[in-house]
């Protein structure tokens, strides 16, 4: 520890250098590598609210819950409605949903609302206070709401909000309600509803249970298209470009720690000569070329890592990759890399303390000396 401290302090210049050389490439991976992260979590978060869950399967004709469809997933009504909100009417996204099995499929996150899922389907199955039918609902305020499917009135009170809802494929607010409690919506109100499907399994066994349970397939919403959108490949371009860029410095970086020690490799020997006449152990000389350039190595990771979360936090809630979409940007912190990043740093500082070491060990005790005199 001392002769390390001691070589540390002897060049402070050097050090400080490296020190830079380590923190740059650190901070710019750290930095590329959670913006991206945290874009491909917002998109897949964007698309799994648009569809509700990994694929929705809509049908023409009403579907009706069957065990076959609670297999596979979960099946909803969604109708076009209305409320009252601010003395004027507001269109809204009515989703008649079973409680039993909708929490189970839909698409969630943890920072839709401030309690799960499955609390706020719950409430659904609640009272109906006042002979008001209990709902979710995301853009509106708790409390009775004159909700109308088309022209139908049903008198309802929002027991539960949430920031974002799963199924919400408009700019309107999102309304949950337990179908089993709904009354029967005829088509002469004009809500135009539409069954669907939802399911996180794959699309034949869910059309064959849509089938079954009286569905007519129209269409099948996925994810593929939109997670090819050419807004998040420019994104996902720009990062990987960022993240290429940083792991060319941290090979600079690397190539200064040789640097740095080649650069002090006559005094470096000398002294490892004159301290073995001392009785230095060679594992002792070794540990402390370890610890020397694990602290800078360190120290870099530290600073580095600083810099990219302050970075970070300025920019990711502004690098929305669809502002049509809920939710917003949603910060998602890659620590594979990151422990990676940790690993290499480290591994690099061992190897070259350890060439270090071999360099001092082929060196000719009386030919340094003599160079030294």
């Amino acid at each position: 520890m001392f002769l390390a401290v001691n070589r540390l302090a002897a060049a402070p210049g050097a050090a400080a250098a490296l020190l830079v050389a380590v923190t740059v490439p650190v901070a710019v991976l750290g930095y590329t590598a959670t913006l991206a992260a945290s874009s491909e979590t917002t998109l897949a978060a964007k698309v799994g609210v648009q569809i509700g869950a990994e694929r929705a399967l809509v049908s023409i004709d009403r579907v009706t819950p069957t065990a076959g469809t609670d297999a596979v997933g979960t099946v909803l009504d969604r109708y076009e409605g209305t409320v009252e909100l601010d003395d004027s009417r507001t269109d809204v996204q009515v989703l008649a949903v079973d409680p039993a099995t909708f929490a189970g499929t839909a698409f969630w996150d943890d920072s839709f609302a401030d309690v799960p899922l499955d609390d706020l389907v719950t409430r659904l199955t609640g009272p109906a206070d006042g002979g008001r039918l209990p709902v979710v609902a995301t853009g509106l305020p708790r409390g009775p709401v004159d909700l109308r499917l088309g022209t139908l009135p049903v008198e309802a009170e929002v027991a539960g909000t949430a920031r974002v809802l799963p199924g919400r494929r408009l700019a309107q607010p999102v309304v949950l309600v337990a179908a089993d409690r709904l009354p029967d919506v005829p088509s002469s109100a004009g809500a135009d509803r539409r069954s669907e499907l939802w399911t996180d399994g794959p699309a034949g066994p869910a059309v064959e249970a849509l089938t079954e349970a009286g569905g007519r397939l129209a269409r099948t919403l996925e994810p593929a298209d939109v997670l090819t959108t050419a807004n998040f490949l420019g994104i996902s371009w720009t990062f990987g470009y960022l993240s290429a860029l940083a792991v060319f410095v941290g090979v600079i970086a690397a190539a200064g720690l040789l640097l740095h020690l080649e650069s002090r490799s006559r005094s470096r020997v000398a002294g490892y000569v004159m301290a073995r006449r001392l009785g230095l152990s060679r594992r002792s000389h070794l540990a402390s070329l370890v610890v020397e350039l694990g602290a800078v190595a360190g120290a870099g990771l530290v600073l580095g890592a600083l810099l990219a979360v302050g970075a970070v936090a300025l920019v990711y809630r502004r690098l929305d990759v669809d502002l049509l979409r809920p939710p917003t940007p949603l910060l998602d912190v890659p620590w594979t890399a990151i422990g990676l990043t940790v690993a290499v740093a480290l591994l690099v500082a061992v190897l070259t303390a350890r060439y270090a070491q071999a360099a001092a060990d082929r060196a000719d005790p009386s030919a340094v000396l003599r160079e030294e005199a």
